[in-house]
């Protein structure tokens, strides 16, 4: 029979050989991450208050590509963004408040609110958005890596997270199973495409991202893309990017 001692001892070497796999998965997200923190030189925007965006929109109506001149406006890291542009019923300005979004046409206003907390975060740039929250040691440690895939036609390293919302912590979300996935360039450590799962594979948001160019120090993705469900919502190719120290906080209010 095992005295207790040798039962102890055989569970702590049981526990270590089926543990060691997921702590070496998560060391190597962590590492992957770290990298690609580096490679978008977060330390260097963490400088910045706030950013100017000008490019061409275009958006995918029952399928029909429409493209229009649009100018975005950003509060690094307050989860602030205006979107402006004009399409063929006249101006039109998107404000993103936390989670709340205001559409504005003329005197016209409609309100969204409960917005989940993937959306407030800006996405046009994982520098802005999902990298700027991993730059904790806690959040990095909370994915995994599961190997490489291709993504944009190039090899990939995948780095997921797996998680239920807890009751109350934003409406509508509770107990559903979501999944966030990065798909991080083994060559330059960029990120190539950013996947949000929520709920089920019927809810699943792709950001790409392409074309990185520096500019000003600054690596920009040039070309993002966004899909629901495999179906393409929108694309924006960026022409100049600039960044400065002042935010004027009124152009973030509701209209």
């Amino acid at each position: 029979m095992f005295s207790n001692r040798h039962r102890i001892i055989s569970m702590l070497f049981a526990f270590l050989i089926f543990a060691r796999p997921a702590f070496a998965q998560s060391d190597q997200a962590e590492q992957v991450i770290l990298r690609s923190i580096e490679a978008h030189r977060l330390a260097q925007l963490a400088r910045f208050k706030s950013a100017l965006v000008q490019g061409e929109l275009t958006l995918f109506r029952a399928g029909v590509p429409k493209s229009y001149p649009c100018t975005i406006k950003l509060a690094l890291g307050e989860k602030l963004q205006r979107t402006e542009y004009q399409d063929e019923d006249g101006p039109v300005v998107f404000i993103k408040n936390g989670s709340f979004v205001w559409e504005a046409r003329g005197r016209a206003v409609k309100q969204y609110k409960n917005r989940h907390p993937f959306l407030q975060e800006s996405n046009l740039n994982p520098a802005f958005g999902v990298l700027s929250s991993l730059k904790a040691v806690e959040s990095r440690r909370e994915y995994s890596h599961q190997g490489l895939s291709i993504a944009g036609g190039r090899r990939a390293h995948r780095v997921t997270r797996s998680y239920r919302p807890f009751a109350g912590q934003w409406q509508g979300y509770e107990g559903s199973s979501e999944k966030l996935e990065l798909f991080i360039d083994e060559a330059s450590s960029l990120v190539l495409e950013v996947h949000h799962t929520l709920g089920s594979d019927y809810n699943r948001m792709v950001f790409r991202y392409g074309d990185y160019q520096d500019i000003g120090g600054q690596i920009v993705p040039k070309v993002v893309t966004h899909l629901f469900d495999d179906r393409k919502q929108w694309e924006l190719r960026i022409s100049s990017i600039s960044l400065g120290q002042q935010v004027d906080f009124r152009e973030f209010e509701r209209p």
